[in-house]
């Protein structure tokens, strides 16, 4: 039975023969006559409407027995968007799906992550997306290692691993039965790279990215020694995930909406977690004209973009370094937070090998800063307890915050610490969990936004005022945050 009302699949039609790009993710469109899955964006001929079936995902299209199309490549959809607003649990899985936890876990595992039973949760899969947790991770496999076969030069045991399939043999039969063709034949040819750990890949996204407006943000917050932006506007960072370091550098395509990613690891098996981080810190999968048009709806907002431009939710590359670096900008300005962070990497940072030399510098892991002597770096003594609180509890549950995590999730692990207030909190919430209603009414700058004279609202007011933008209050913040010439 489809998910969709007739009206729906009229409007779905439509944007289908417009090749419309602002669907692009939020359906997909199986051709009966041919078997095959498209894109919205297709440049195939368009099929007839007797002859089109609609599903909310790339798995249901592929559990229900259809292949992914050759030309529009679905591997390479910005996002699927009707995954956004489902049910929370349903979020939670697919975020730790796209990270690979059903590569080599049980569902089981998976639905105790999220605190339901097995049962239950696949319920919930079937219902909000018309197939099974392992069906999204098997298709997620397969539309991943297609990408690699396009665009890389590994090798197809390396694309095999990488994609988290367990062994050469079932990558091939996974292909097999999928595509009716080995994994060889959709090989093309590129020349091999000169540093054999280098893994380049485009990263789609729904347009507009700033991404001059994202540098600014990017640099403002500046980490040395971890990140950089270089005089051709790339942008370096380093990485160390479960004891494996390796190093990316990100920049716009030049022909598409997409980012290019250089990706240098010893680990492929990273790669699926890498890529989630990547899209998390930019916000890649995200339909960001649907929240501009509803934030548009409020005439103040509106001419804040106009001012500015449409500023998305950025996210954060670990979720210990965020809680870290929100701590230190509690009631102080950036530029001062950004000086007590770089005291923090300069004293304890752990060397970096095999780096380029502008991001030679790990930054300190919880358990050697839940310890350290931090009173010469310009903490006072109820920061300095923070700080250490938030970092013992991190080295108990490295879990403690992550992107998985609701904003009711972080008040019970975060709010309970020493030093953690309700903005800190809700600010945690926005960056690392993209919890799109996330709101610190409590801030000043957002207060400020709406000052007049020497008058602005209270918390109260705000959080009033806010209700018109849910349930995009996150990305209302960081609007009047960017009207201010300040991000957050």
């Amino acid at each position: 039975m489809s998910p969709y009302s007739q009206t729906e699949k009229v409007n779905f039609y439509k944007a289908i023969q417009a090749k419309d790009k602002r669907y692009d993710g939020q359906f997909f469109t199986a051709v009966l006559s041919t078997g095959i899955y498209c894109r919205p964006v297709c440049p195939a001929r368009t099929p007839k409407q007797e002859n089109c079936q609609f599903f909310p995902s790339a798995p249901a299209a592929e559990a229900a027995g259809f292949r992914p199309c050759l030309r529009c490549r679905p591997e390479l959809s910005p996002s699927f968007a009707a995954w956004h607003g489902t049910e929370n649990s349903v979020n939670k899985a697919l975020k730790l799906i796209n990270e690979g936890i059903l590569n080599e876990g049980s569902v089981d595992e998976l639905a105790d992550k999220v605190g339901l039973g097995s049962r239950h949760l696949r319920r919930l899969f079937d219902q909000y997306l018309g197939t099974s947790p392992l069906q999204v991770a098997h298709t997620r496999r397969l539309l991943l290692a297609k990408q690699l076969l396009h665009e890389t030069s590994l090798s197809l045991t390396q694309i095999a691993y990488a994609a988290g399939f367990q062994s050469l043999r079932r990558f091939n039969d996974a292909f097999l039965k999928s595509y009716k063709q080995s994994p060889g034949k959709f090989r093309r040819i590129r020349k091999a790279k000169s540093d054999k750990n280098m893994i380049s890949l485009d990263l789609s996204y729904h347009a507009p990215l700033d991404w001059s407006a994202t540098l600014v943000y990017l640099s403002n917050r500046n980490m040395p020694g971890i990140d950089y932006i270089t005089e051709k506007k790339e942008y370096l960072r380093n990485f160390n995930i479960n004891g494996q370091t390796g190093y990316l550098s990100i920049k716009p395509h030049k022909n598409k909406d997409a980012l290019t990613c250089e990706i240098h690891l010893s680990d492929v098996k990273l790669l699926p977690t890498i890529i989630s981080r990547i899209k998390h810190l930019f916000d890649l999968d995200t339909n960001i004209p649907v929240i501009e048009k509803h934030l548009r709806s409020d005439p103040f907002m509106a001419s804040c973009i106009d001012k500015t431009a449409f500023f998305r939710l950025m996210g954060c590359w670990d979720p210990y370094e965020l809680v870290i670096r929100t701590v230190l900008g509690q009631q102080v300005s950036v530029k001062a937070a950004n000086t007590l962070m770089k005291r923090i990497i300069d004293k304890f940072g752990t060397p970096a090998k095999n780096m380029p030399d502008q991001i030679n510098i790990l930054f300190p892991r919880p358990e050697i800063l839940k310890d350290v002597n931090l009173s010469n770096m310009g903490l006072t003594t109820s920061r300095i307890r923070t700080i250490q609180a938030v970092s013992e509890a991190f080295t108990d549950n490295p879990e403690l915050v992550t992107s998985y995590h609701t904003s009711q999730d972080i008040h019970e692990n975060l709010g309970c610490l020493f030093g953690i207030g309700e903005w800190t909190v809700n600010y945690v919430a926005m960056r690392v969990c993209h919890e799109t209603d996330a709101f610190p009414a409590a801030d000043l700058g957002l207060q400020n936004a709406f000052r007049v004279g020497e008058d602005r609202p209270t918390k109260k007011q705000l959080e009033e005022r806010s209700e018109i933008w849910r349930p995009w209050r996150a990305y209302a913040a960081m609007q009047l945050w960017a009207s201010l010439g300040n991000t957050g």
